[in-house]
C-alpha cells in the first residue's frame, strides 16, 4: 500500500472506532423492541369492508326484487314494503275488495292507478 492510502485506512478506523464508542440512549433497545413486536402482530380481518360489501349487496337485491311490478302488487298491504315499492316503481295499486258472502271465500283485485 502506498502512504496516502495507509493514511486514508488508518482514518477511516478511527471514524468506525469513533461511530462505535457512541453510546445508545437509554431504553432505546426496548423500544426498538417494542416496535418489532407491534409490526409482527397479525391484522385484525377487515369486517368493516365485509359488511359494506353484504349491506350493497342485500341492496341490489332489494332494489331489484322490489321494482317489479308483480311483487311490488303482492306486497302492497305489507305496510313497510308498500310503501317502498310504491316509491321504487313509482306506481301505486290499488286492492278493490269484492263483497263477501258467507258461503264465498275473498277475493281480491290489483289495479295499477
Amino acid at each position: 500500500m502506498t502512504e496516502k492510502q495507509d493514511r486514508f485506512s488508518h482514518a477511516m478506523e478511527q471514524c468506525r472506532q469513533a461511530y462505535r464508542d457512541i453510546p445508545t440512549p437509554a431504553g432505546l433497545e426496548e423500544a426498538v423492541e417494542d416496535a418489532i413486536q407491534a409490526g409482527c402482530r397479525p391484522r385484525l380481518p377487515r369486517r368493516g369492508l365485509k359488511r359494506a360489501a353484504a349491506a350493497a349487496a342485500g341492496l341490489c337485491a332489494c332494489f331489484v326484487v322490489l321494482t317489479s311490478p308483480a311483487v311490488a302488487a303482492a306486497v302492497d298491504d305489507v305496510p313497510v314494503l308498500g310503501q317502498l315499492c310504491r316509491i321504487l316503481t313509482g306506481q301505486a295499486y290499488e286492492s278493490r275488495e269484492e263483497t263477501r258472502t258467507p258461503s264465498s271465500p275473498s277475493r281480491s283485485r290489483w289495479t295499477i292507478r
